[in-house]
């Protein structure tokens, strides 16, 4: 239940009191990763990504097959300026979760940071056809992205 609190919460812009319910949730449950992924979602939204990391950390320790940890801790990771530890991250995802769109999409927006055009362009393609399969609504975001990198 704090769960779900605490995911609405965060939904409607209160992060503070999303990680209020998120401590609750894990102070009753300890051994409850998703818990720990949605605090520090909660963080980084607040702009502790030191304490996000952590979470996620602890959510891999947890659940270390779990591919949505690894993206936000990727996310995190980057917030930090570990590119190298980002990339690694997203790979791993990608390895658990091969059909995991945000996963290429976030890769492909570091590839295209860090100067590497075709392997943006590659996971940027990767990520649009996926979220389209997937019917997500990150879709068209996807395919204008990937113009603009077709486009430079």
């Amino acid at each position: 239940a704090y769960v779900n609190r605490g995911v609405a919460r965060g939904n409607l812009g209160d992060d503070s009191g999303a990680l209020a319910d998120f401590n609750k949730a894990i102070e009753i449950k300890p051994d409850y990763a998703e818990a720990y992924v949605n605090r520090g979602v909660a963080r980084g939204n607040l702009g502790d990504d030191s304490g996000a990391l952590a979470d996620f950390n602890k959510a891999i320790e947890i659940k270390p097959d779990y591919a949505e940890a690894y993206v936000n801790r990727g996310v995190a990771r980057g917030n930090l300026g570990d590119y190298e530890g980002e990339i690694a991250d997203y790979n791993k995802a990608i390895e658990i979760k091969p059909d995991y769109a945000d996963a290429y999409y976030n890769r492909g927006i570091l590839y295209n940071q860090l100067g590497d055009r075709q392997r943006a362009i590659s996971d940027s393609q990767k990520a649009a056809r996926l979220f389209c399969e997937q019917r997500s609504p990150n879709c068209q975001k996807a395919w204008e992205f990937l113009r603009l990198l077709q486009q430079q």
